[in-house]
C-alpha cells in the first residue's frame, strides 16, 4: 500500500487494486490487451480524522503513442488530483453530522440522529462513495441526510459538471454516438439512457428552481 501526503497533512491511501471498465469488447482484443477506449478504475480511500471516504479514480484510455500518450499520462494526473482533492474536501464536512437532532424543516419539530447512510457520487474523474449522517422526524416522517444540503447534491448519482456536460451530450448528440463520444470527451463510456436520465433530471432541476430560458 502507498500513501500519499496531501497539503493539507491528511492521507490517501492507494490500496492499488485496478479493474477493467470496458464493456462489449471482443474477447481477442480483451486478451491481448489493447482494446479500444479502455477504462481502468483504481480504488482508493481518503481518510481524514476517522472519516473514511471511498473513491474509484477513472484511469483513461490506454493506448497512443507520442503526444498522445503524454497527453494521456498528465489527464490521468489530473483525474486521480481532482477525484483525491473532492474526497478530501467532502471529509471536512464530518458527514453533515448535526448532533443527536436537529429541527425538521417540515414540521419545526425535532429529528433525531438514526445513523448514517452511504451515498455514491459520479464525477468527470471518477466515483466517490461517502457516508451521510441521517436523521427522521419521528412525528411527521421527514428524512433528511444534511450533508446533501450543505453540498448542494440533487438526484441521482452524477453530480457537478459531469450532471452538465451529460445533459449537453443528450441534446446534441445521436444516441446511437453517445456511448462512443462520452468515451472520447470524457474517458469513459455512458449508454444512450444515462444520458436521457440525467437531462431529464436537469430540467426537472431547473423547473424546480425556478429557471426560465427566454
Amino acid at each position: 500500500m502507498k500513501q500519499i501526503t496531501m497539503p493539507n497533512q491528511s492521507r490517501v491511501c492507494i490500496t492499488g487494486e485496478w479493474r477493467n471498465g470496458t464493456k462489449g469488447a471482443k474477447a481477442k482484443e480483451r486478451q491481448e490487451g489493447r482494446v479500444k477506449g479502455q477504462a481502468m478504475r483504481r480504488r482508493e480511500k481518503s481518510d481524514m480524522g476517522g472519516r473514511k471516504v471511498t473513491f474509484e479514480a477513472v484511469a483513461g484510455r490506454q493506448r497512443g503513442r507520442g503526444i498522445f500518450a503524454i497527453e494521456a499520462e498528465a489527464e490521468e494526473v489530473a483525474r486521480r488530483t481532482k477525484l483525491a482533492q473532492i474526497a478530501e474536501r467532502i471529509a471536512t464536512y464530518e458527514r453533515g453530522d448535526e448532533g443527536g437532532r436537529r429541527q425538521c424543516p417540515r414540521c419545526g419539530r425535532w429529528q433525531r440522529y438514526k445513523g448514517e447512510r452511504a451515498r455514491e457520487l459520479v464525477f468527470d474523474c471518477g466515483t466517490v462513495t461517502v457516508p451521510r449522517a441521517y436523521y427522521v422526524c419521528p412525528r411527521c416522517g421527514e428524512t433528511r441526510c444534511p450533508l446533501d444540503e450543505k453540498l448542494g447534491l440533487v438526484e441521482g448519482k452524477e453530480q457537478g459538471r459531469v450532471r452538465e456536460k451529460l445533459a449537453l451530450l443528450a441534446v446534441l448528440t445521436p444516441y446511437h454516438q453517445a456511448p462512443q463520444v462520452c468515451q472520447t470527451l470524457l474517458g469513459s463510456e455512458r449508454h444512450a439512457m444515462t444520458l436521457r436520465r440525467v437531462a431529464l433530471r436537469e430540467a426537472e432541476h431547473l423547473a424546480a428552481s425556478g429557471h426560465h430560458q427566454s
